[in-house]
């Protein structure tokens, strides 16, 4: 760090050059030497060393630093008793030390007596305020009383106050040659403590209201272990080939008879239900083999086959296990698409299908998801589609009884959606929901974050979702945005699996030549169940709604 080099920062100048303390307290050059000398012995906490300092501060009584080092170094020995006492005595004699006041501070701190820390430091929490006369302080000044500050109000839990203060300090780093880097991460650590913990009471605290239904699967076919029969024998290629699936077999196959093809790929998704404990208990998951449903899915929204609208409703009439099994994040991030093209025209289907006893919370999510990207999309059907919420949330209200249909993080993402294509005209509605306590606060925010944002258009942003043009430039963007594709982790799993011909006995034994193991589907939102209005946990200090949920 340059000693000569300041930083103007909430009224007042900060700088690396010591003279501004030096002069303080009349500290020349010999002394400094002194100073610097102890600094060192204080840190090996030797009783030699308290000896030592005794006599320096009979010999310059009117240097706190002495002092000062002293009950440090009675705090480094563990004797927090005598270190406190020697800090009372400090104060006494110099009761402009700031160091004293922060040392005192933080025995309050220590004891949990917070109440007693804005005596010591000011109500306003600031160095300027606390010495209103100086208009320039010292780095290592500045740094300690925004690290006491903080740890005040971590005890307190006044995150927004304590995070100001880091950002402060975070700013001074970058002007200081990253000095601070290590305080600054010990500091981060210790918010995200309390952090987490608020989340989990929050999060708890909301849970105690939640309401969700017991998921009850539809058995629309019946269980096998045979492999269907295909009119089209190119379609066995679907159960060998990634999402690194040829594109020229992906045009070989539209172009077979519709009449024809269309049938088979509702076989290939019928396939994946009556095979299901086959495949989840038998089979290990791979690229190669189990992508069949999604090529299947893909090819029929290229088709823009409306008739299999039902066939994408049976899917989701499963449980919680076969569509995480098959989809995972996908199911969230990918199938709304697929509802989007050939639900395109059948909203009353869609409606009905909500309302259905015992459906799986983000099975109903997506349904709205995908109406919602209606709206977006196509602002000639917005009045359709607001009319379809209006009915959607009077259905929610009359049904506001049913625990076989009220799931209020389900009607939380309602709302989002509601929120995402801002229909100011369903306020009331809105409101009704959370007056009948029919809403998850996590998931979309509490009632008056709602209203404003409904009425203000305050925090909103555009929620348009891209749409491919083509089953090609789908595919494309699944090798270059899935994380399991674009690292090639697909194709580090064949080359564990062809290993001369081994068959290993334990799926993670694939992943022993490596240092990380890999997720064996891909990870498209590990934020899922992360609130539009919870912190956003890339630590950006945003909501999550205005940070990595924009992208």
């Amino acid at each position: 760090m340059e000693s000569g080099k300041s930083y103007a920062i909430l009224g007042y100048k900060v700088t690396g050059d010591s003279e501004v303390i030096d002069e303080l307290f009349g500290i020349n050059e010999e002394i400094k030497q002194v100073l610097i000398s102890m600094y060192a012995k204080v840190e090996k906490k030797k009783n030699s060393t308290i000896k030592e300092l005794l006599g320096l501060i009979e010999k310059y009584p009117h240097v706190p630093q002495f002092k000062n080092l002293l009950s440090v170094i009675y705090n480094k020995q563990g004797n927090h008793t005598k270190s406190y006492e020697v800090n009372h005595w400090l104060i006494s004699e110099h009761p402009g030390y700031l160091f004293g006041k922060l040392n005192l501070a933080n025995e309050y701190i220590f004891k949990e007596q917070y109440d007693k820390v804005p005596e010591i430091l000011g109500e306003l929490m600031e160095i300027k305020n606390l010495y209103p006369d100086r208009n320039e302080f010292h780095i290592d000044e500045v740094a300690a009383f925004y690290r006491t500050a903080i740890h005040y109000f971590i005890g307190i839990e006044n995150l927004e106050a304590a995070e100001s203060r880091l950002d402060v300090l975070k700013a001074l780093n970058e002007e200081f040659e990253d000095e601070l880097s290590d305080e600054i991460d010990k500091l981060e650590d210790s918010l995200s403590d309390i952090q987490l913990k608020n989340g989990l009471d929050r999060y708890q605290a909301q849970r105690e209201n939640a309401r969700e239904v017991e998921v009850i699967p539809v058995k629309v076919v019946e269980p096998t272990t045979e492999k269907p029969d295909f009119t089209n024998a190119v379609i066995e290629q679907l159960y060998c080939n990634s999402m690194r699936i040829s594109h020229d077999l992906l045009k070989q196959i539209l172009r077979l008879p519709r009449e024809t093809l269309i049938p088979d790929l509702h076989k290939v998704v019928y396939d994946s239900m009556a095979r299901f404990e086959y495949f989840a208990d038998e089979t290990k998951w791979h690229a190669n083999t189990h992508e069949f449903i999604m090529h299947a899915l893909y090819l029929l929204t290229e088709l823009k086959s409306e008739e299999s609208t039902d066939v994408l409703l049976d899917i989701l009439r499963q449980d919680e296990e076969y569509l995480d099994y098959w989809f995972s994040d996908s199911l969230t991030e990918e199938l709304w698409e697929c509802l989007f093209v050939l639900g395109f025209n059948k909203l009353d289907k869609f409606k009905s299908f909500l309302f259905e006893p015992n459906h799986y919370c983000y099975a109903r999510v997506i349904i709205s998801e995908a109406v919602s990207q209606i709206a977006l999309h196509y602002p000639e059907r917005r009045n359709e589609i607001i009319n379809w919420y209006r009915e959607v949330i009077n259905e929610i209200l009359v049904r506001k009884d049913d625990e076989n249909i009220i799931d209020t993080d389900w009607i939380g993402f309602i709302i989002c959606d509601v929120l995402d294509i801002k229909v100011v005209e369903l306020t009331l509605l809105v409101k009704k929901l959370f007056d009948e306590g029919l809403v998850t606060d996590d998931i979309c925010g509490n009632c008056d974050e709602v209203i404003t944002e409904l009425k203000t258009g305050k925090d909103s942003y555009n929620r348009k979702r891209k749409a491919f043009d083509t089953i090609f430039s789908r595919y494309e963007n699944i090798l270059t945005s899935w994380h399991y594709y674009k690292d090639k982790s697909d194709l580090k799993q064949n080359d564990t699996e062809d290993n001369n011909g081994e068959d290993y006995e334990n799926e993670d034994d694939r992943f022993d030549d490596y240092e990380e193991v890999e997720e064996s589907l891909p990870i498209l939102n590990p934020n899922k169940n992360i609130g539009r209005n919870d912190p956003c946990p890339c630590g950006s200090g945003k909501k999550y709604k205005k940070c990595c949920l924009k992208n």
